[in-house]
Parts: structure tokens; sequence; C-alpha cells
């Protein structure tokens, strides 16, 4: 694998940082879409197995998030993600016209990549790939009514929440050591953050749920502290897709990617591609 590092400059005149890869005999492109507080930098195995395999990839880091300019853990609005995505796909599209564009998007980034799929029909992604996304606020959260999240957004956006949930995210304590040293994870965001992301992004998602047609792939962990298995699966049951698939791993915490388990479920990944392409 040899990853380039770029930036594009999108229409809001902000500095967004990618890796990408693409080899000369590339199947399809997969467009990688982190989490909350992480960055690209998280994807890199996955990157090299997909590249292995003769895709192509490109993996964003959010604006506000990683080596992306913006106000780190804070955003105006979350559809400002959406936009942005919107313009890495123009890209790649334009670099790339005759390649099919699939998305692989965890967590945050699979709730971003699930409203793109919705918002953006025009631009014929052909499939997309969700990791334990973020379609329900997390454990916890989700028996606070999301409105309450607006009125406290409102109320006090800057004030800052430290996140504390990664030492549940993995049984790998590994991935958690890298975590805690590296300086482009985010340690905090505001609570004007929170309201975009678990009022805006997940209330309008969960309204639009029945309208979702691409052909998808939910992965989840059942033993995921992060994300409530359970209420995802509620809503694959409500998107209307004709090809949609939900697979479960026992045992399994949130970041699917770095488990024990994580060679089984990219070949889960990369089986459900070769089904696809250029069908």
């Amino acid at each position: 694998m040899n990853l380039i590092n770029k930036y594009f400059v999108n229409s809001n005149n902000i500095r967004i940082f990618y890796r990408m890869d693409v080899p000369f005999d590339a199947k399809a492109i997969i467009i990688i879409s982190h989490g909350y507080g992480e960055h690209s930098g998280h994807y890199l195995e996955l990157c090299d197995f997909l590249v292995k395999n003769k895709y192509g990839v490109y993996a964003i880091d959010h604006r506000n998030h990683g080596q992306s300019e913006g106000r780190r853990g804070d955003i105006d609005s979350f559809f400002d993600f959406i936009s942005d995505f919107d313009e890495m796909v123009s890209i790649i599209q334009d670099s790339y016209p005759e390649k099919e564009i699939y998305t692989f998007g965890h967590s945050m980034g699979g709730l971003i990549t699930f409203v793109y799929g919705l918002m953006h029909s025009e631009r014929g992604i052909k499939g997309q790939i969700f990791s334990g996304p973020a379609l329900t606020a997390p454990w916890g959260l989700y028996m606070v009514p999301m409105k309450f999240y607006d009125i406290l957004g409102k109320a006090i956006p800057k004030a800052k929440v430290y996140r504390i949930v990664k030492k549940r995210a993995s049984r790998n304590y590994q991935y958690f050591k890298e975590f805690q040293n590296d300086p482009y994870d985010l340690k905090y965001s505001t609570i004007g953050f929170l309201k975009e992301f678990l009022y805006k992004g997940i209330t309008w998602a969960q309204e639009n749920a029945e309208k979702y047609t691409l052909p998808c792939l939910f992965l989840h962990g059942t033993s995921d502290k992060i994300i409530p298995y359970e209420r995802v699966g509620n809503t694959f049951e409500r998107v209307t897709s004709q090809d949609k698939t939900l697979k479960l791993y026992e045992h399994c915490y949130h970041e699917l990617i770095h488990e024990p388990e994580r060679e089984e479920i990219m070949n889960d990944i990369l089986d459900w591609l070769e089904k696809r392409i250029n069908k």
C-alpha cells in the first residue's frame, strides 16, 4: 500500500485532509468515513487489506477532526459533514469516472454515510457498509428525549464534554493505548457538537430511514457497549433496500475493525463487495 496524503479546500474554505491509494487495476473505490473523535489513521489496516485485494481507497478526516482544519470538537451543522463528503465524492468521480464507488462508515461515520446515501442518490453510490453505525444515541443517552440535546445545545453550545467511552469501545488493549497517545484524536467535544450529532443527525436519519434503498451491509458486535445493536437492528428492518444484510458478531465490541475478530470481519466485507462489483 502506498497511501498519499492530500487536502482539498471545501466550499467554506476549510482544508479537508484525506488519504488515498488507487491501484491501476482497481475493481472499485471505497470511501472510508471515520467515527466521532477519530481520524482516517485509525483505518490503515482496513485500507491495506482493501488495496491488496485491488480496491482503491479514499479515507477522509471529517472537518474539525484529525488533520483537517476547523474548530476542534465543534460543528456549526451536522450537514456540513454531508457537504464535505459530497465534495470528496465529486473529486473521486472526476478522477475515476469509470469506477464504481462504495462507502464504509463507522459509528458517526456510518451516520454520515447513511444520511449521504439518502440525500445524494444522484451520485450513484453502488452500495454502503455500516460498522456499528450511530443511527441511535449511545447507551444511556438514548433514554433521554432527543429534544433535550437541542435545548442544551442552544443554551450552552460551547461547553465541553470529555470523552470517556473509548475504554468500552474495544477488547484490543493496544488500540486503546494508541488512542490515548494519538495527538489527532479528539479528547472532548462541545455541547453544540453533540446537539448536531445526536439531535439533528440521528433524528433526520430516523425520520427518513424508510426511504433508504441502496444495497447495504450492516455490521455490529453483540457486546457493543457504545451503540446498542438491537436499536440499530430496528432501523435496519425499516430500510426498504431490496439488497440488505445484517451481520452480528458474538462478543465483539464497538470498534469492529480493531477487534480480535477483525480478519473475519474484513473478509466478510470483501465477500460482500466481490458479489456486487459491476452487477
